[in-house]
């Protein structure tokens, strides 16, 4: 059957569908003001869905082709906007941000240039910016953004690596005021 989005207060009279949105399923959910943000796949396309809790509209569109070898979608609350992974068919899979509505949904930032997939995955909050992985024309990256394009950019190596290497989808947390993850440095060669 068709996947309907459900609300409940708890109660069997307080458990009603709000819309029905198709054959495939719906995942990934973000709370955002007076909307809930979610996508939806249905085996060839993610839609991303917002809903006051009464029917939904569309924000946009992508292949799933965009999700492949372990990209997943992902969504993260961050200054007033949902930050998000979206694909059109000029940018490949890249960092998105809406506030809810069709009109301000748009690429922030645009981190492997041209239709390759950028991949922003991995949300966290960290010292006031988004930080995310991502892969630029260098390979798996931290990058961090203020939501801006021009405040988009990549986490330098540490001193003395040449340059790093990162799991895509890697896992970060904030433990004692720092941001821990995972990647690898390859050492700067010094003559």
């Amino acid at each position: 059957g068709a996947c309907t989005l459900w609300k409940s207060d708890g109660t069997a009279l307080g458990t009603t569908p709000v819309t029905t949105l198709g054959n495939g399923y719906a995942h990934k959910y973000a709370v955002l003001n007076d909307k809930l943000i979610l996508g939806y796949e249905d085996g060839s396309n993610i839609q991303i869905l917002a809903t006051d809790g009464t029917t939904h509209i569309n924000l946009f569109n992508y292949s799933a082709s965009h999700l492949t070898s372990g990209s997943q979608l992902k969504m993260q609350v961050y200054n007033g906007r949902v930050y998000l992974n979206n694909a059109t068919g000029t940018d490949g899979l890249e960092l998105w941000s809406t506030d809810g509505t069709q009109s301000g949904s748009s690429i922030v930032g645009d981190i492997n240039p041209g239709v390759d997939d950028g991949g922003a995955s991995s949300f966290i909050v960290y010292n006031g910016k988004l930080y995310f992985t991502g892969t630029g024309s260098d390979g798996n990256n931290l990058y961090w953004t203020d939501g801006t394009g021009l405040g988009t950019k990549k986490l330098l190596s540490p001193v003395g690596a040449l340059q790093s290497t990162l799991e895509h989808g890697a896992a970060m947390k904030v433990f004692k005021d720092s941001l821990y993850y995972e990647a690898t440095y390859a050492p700067s060669i010094t003559n």
